[in-house]
């Protein structure tokens, strides 16, 4: 696995804009997690309630993403609570696991709440890969990069 494609995959969240990123190499899932945005993240009433009820402990961030884990390497039904660690809207999350019909818009995820808010965190996290993309390949290092994790 490259650096390159590291940087590619995960650029919004080693920028800071996003929770976490998580993409598949021939091998294995990957993943990157901001645990203090995470910690943010899971402060709201709307995920925990949510992941409270499928037996995360919310109040404790390392031991909600062990049992994300341990439910993707399970196997059977997908997770689909991932998008909460991931820094998907809690609406869009909710909406996605209940209703998998129509959405408003579809970029880095399906939209079910604030379309226009997304499409603008989606142009967002466009420009930050292409940029940190660009500034890789200029030689600036991965780790210089990662500004937030």
């Amino acid at each position: 696995m490259s650096e390159e494609k590291i940087v590619r995959h995960c650029a919004p969240t080693l920028a800071g804009l996003k929770t976490g990123n998580m993409f598949s190499t021939e091998y294995t899932a990957l993943g990157k997690i901001n645990q203090k945005k995470l910690r943010c993240d899971l402060s709201d009433r709307r995920v925990c309630s949510f992941l409270d009820a499928r037996g995360y402990r919310t109040d404790k961030p390392g031991q909600c993403i062990v049992r994300l884990i341990k439910k993707l390497r399970a196997g059977g039904e997908f997770p689909h609570e991932i998008g909460f660690f991931l820094g998907y809207p809690p609406e869009d999350v909710i909406g996605f696991i209940k209703d998998r019909g129509a959405c408003k818009a579809c970029g880095c995820w399906k939209v079910y709440g604030d379309e226009k808010s997304a499409k603008e965190t989606f142009r967002r996290f466009k420009a930050c890969t292409e940029n940190l993309c660009k500034m890789y390949r200029n030689g600036i290092s991965m780790e210089e990069l990662a500004v937030a994790i």
